[in-house]
């Protein structure tokens, strides 16, 4: 199932729970809903909302700038966008029915994009998100990412995640077919991204402005790739991005 069935799985889920309200316009745009869960999980809000205002900037897709709170405890507000953010700093973890109702989510097409916020490498935010994988997919693990994989060319061309910190060279991912459900990155590119009240950059980076550009860059392909999957990993397509950076 691909990102388009999402929909369908939205359009049979509210039928078969009569749920109403939902509001035709706003579903149509892109949106990303930050996954609650039981630790620090309200971190990058600003830098989401300059992450959506460069995809506009950079892009055709059209978004919505509503950053909606995802309770996995009410399976429902899952299904309020087919993107889902998670970040963190510590320790954090979800309960049995919440597991259940966000695997029900990405068997329905859903994608889950998981941003380390904690600033080191392999800490207690990594082992649990490797603990709740492993609650998710009992018999699967992460995969590295390989460098010729689509999400490091689909829209821009990229060698690695580049983010606040450059903690890791690689993507890690949870794929079923030819679908990634999962994108992890411990380098926290939301962070780069983050804007204070007055305008400011929120966050030193390391490796300056230049890296902060690199991971805007980055979290535009991460949001293509969710909308549109692997339409271009074609040969051709690469061809036409490589000449035109010549």
């Amino acid at each position: 199932m691909d990102r388009r069935d999402f929909i369908k799985g939205v359009v049979a889920f509210l039928f078969a729970t009569k749920i109403k309200g939902f509001q035709r316009d706003k579903s149509s745009l892109f949106s990303i809903g930050l996954l609650k869960h039981s630790g620090n999980f309200k971190l990058r809000d600003s830098g989401i909302k300059q992450i959506l205002w460069e995809v506009v900037k950079r892009t055709s897709i059209e978004v919505s700038f509503e950053i909606d709170t995802i309770d996995p405890k009410d399976k429902k507000e899952l299904f309020k966008s087919p993107f889902c953010y998670l970040s963190g700093d510590g320790k954090y973890s979800f309960t049995k029915e919440e597991i259940r109702n966000i695997k029900s989510f990405l068997d329905f097409g859903g994608f889950l994009f998981i941003d380390s916020a904690e600033g080191v490498l392999n800490g207690e935010f990594h082992n649990s998100t490797e603990k709740f994988i492993s609650e998710l997919y009992p018999n699967i693990e992460f995969n590295i990412a390989p460098k010729d994989h689509v999400i490091f060319r689909t829209f821009n061309l990229l060698d690695k995640p580049f983010g606040r910190w450059s903690l890791d060279p690689n993507f890690y991912l949870i794929e079923q077919g030819k679908r990634v459900e999962i994108l992890y990155t411990q380098n926290d590119i939301a962070g780069a991204c983050s804007k204070d009240l007055l305008g400011n950059w929120e966050f030193a980076v390391s490796g300056g402005d230049n890296v902060r550009e690199f991971a805007v860059r980055t979290m535009i392909n991460v949001v293509m790739y969710s909308t549109c999957l692997d339409y271009k990993s074609d040969q051709a397509h690469i061809d036409y991005l490589l000449d035109s950076r010549k």
